[in-house]
């Protein structure tokens, strides 16, 4: 009885471990990943096997770039003194699940600085995958956490917005027919965002992954613009345009 009793505790040690990265992840998976090989498979285009701890699947990933060719520039400003910067290349990617419909499965990847992040949606599943680094400092640089949509559980207030659900309202009318957005990122967001990319990386790896149920619903994506960014003093605070077309 007392060997069940401990092979029991046992387990659930190592599943309470597994799982304590964040509370609302009930089931995650660690797993080690080549960014360096995936970015050179990614940029030609070339079919290859992602681990997803226990699912196995074959990608392939194309450019997808966030911004025009030519860079980002970014305007960096520290008090009275304003700098402009060239973000140069792409770190976006986007592709499909080997053998399954393109139209029901979907891959998109963001690399940048050796590492990954992105999600893959497939008929077995839809899964994220995170540099583990954001959840335990301690990790190493090719260990990604990787979870599927099933195994999370919590819930977003949304609040009131005074909206009756019987109510309806006729949609704007718009001469331009982009689309414009505006991101902020205070210090705390990219502080939060883990070691592994900057804070531009962040940007482009969130729109690169709303890009995907965007273009699905609506067939537009957006494409970031410009950027605009305040450094020094005790906030860290970080803009930029994004526009779909």
């Amino acid at each position: 009885m007392k060997a069940i009793v401990l092979i029991f505790t046992l387990c659930v040690a190592v599943s309470a471990a597994a799982n304590s990265y964040h509370p609302d992840i009930v089931k995650s998976q660690v797993v080690t990943l080549d960014a360096a090989a995936i970015e050179r498979n990614a940029q030609s285009g070339t079919p290859f096997d992602l681990n997803l701890g226990e699912t196995q699947v074959q990608v392939t990933l194309t450019p997808n770039p966030i911004w025009e060719k030519e860079g980002l520039t970014v305007l960096l400003v520290d008090r009275d003194k304003v700098k402009e910067v060239t973000i140069p290349g792409n770190v976006t990617y986007s592709g499909d699940v080997a053998g399954e419909d393109p139209a029901a499965s979907e891959v998109r990847l963001t690399i940048a600085h050796g590492a990954v992040e992105g999600y893959v949606s497939a008929k077995a599943g839809w899964w994220f995958i995170e540099p583990l680094t954001r959840f335990d400092p301690k990790a190493g640089a090719n260990e990604y956490l990787v979870y599927a949509t099933r195994d999370l559980d919590f819930v977003l207030d949304y609040g009131d917005d005074g909206v009756k659900g019987d109510q309806i309202f006729d949609p704007p009318v718009f001469t331009d027919p982009r689309i414009p957005i505006s991101l902020v990122a205070d210090k705390n967001y990219v502080d939060r965002s883990g070691p592994a990319f900057e804070w531009i990386d962040n940007w482009a790896a969130l729109l690169n992954n709303v890009n995907g149920i965007y273009r699905d619903q609506l067939g537009k994506e957006f494409r970031m613009g410009k950027g605009l960014g305040e450094v020094g003093g005790k906030f860290l605070t970080l803009s930029a345009h994004a526009m779909a077309l």
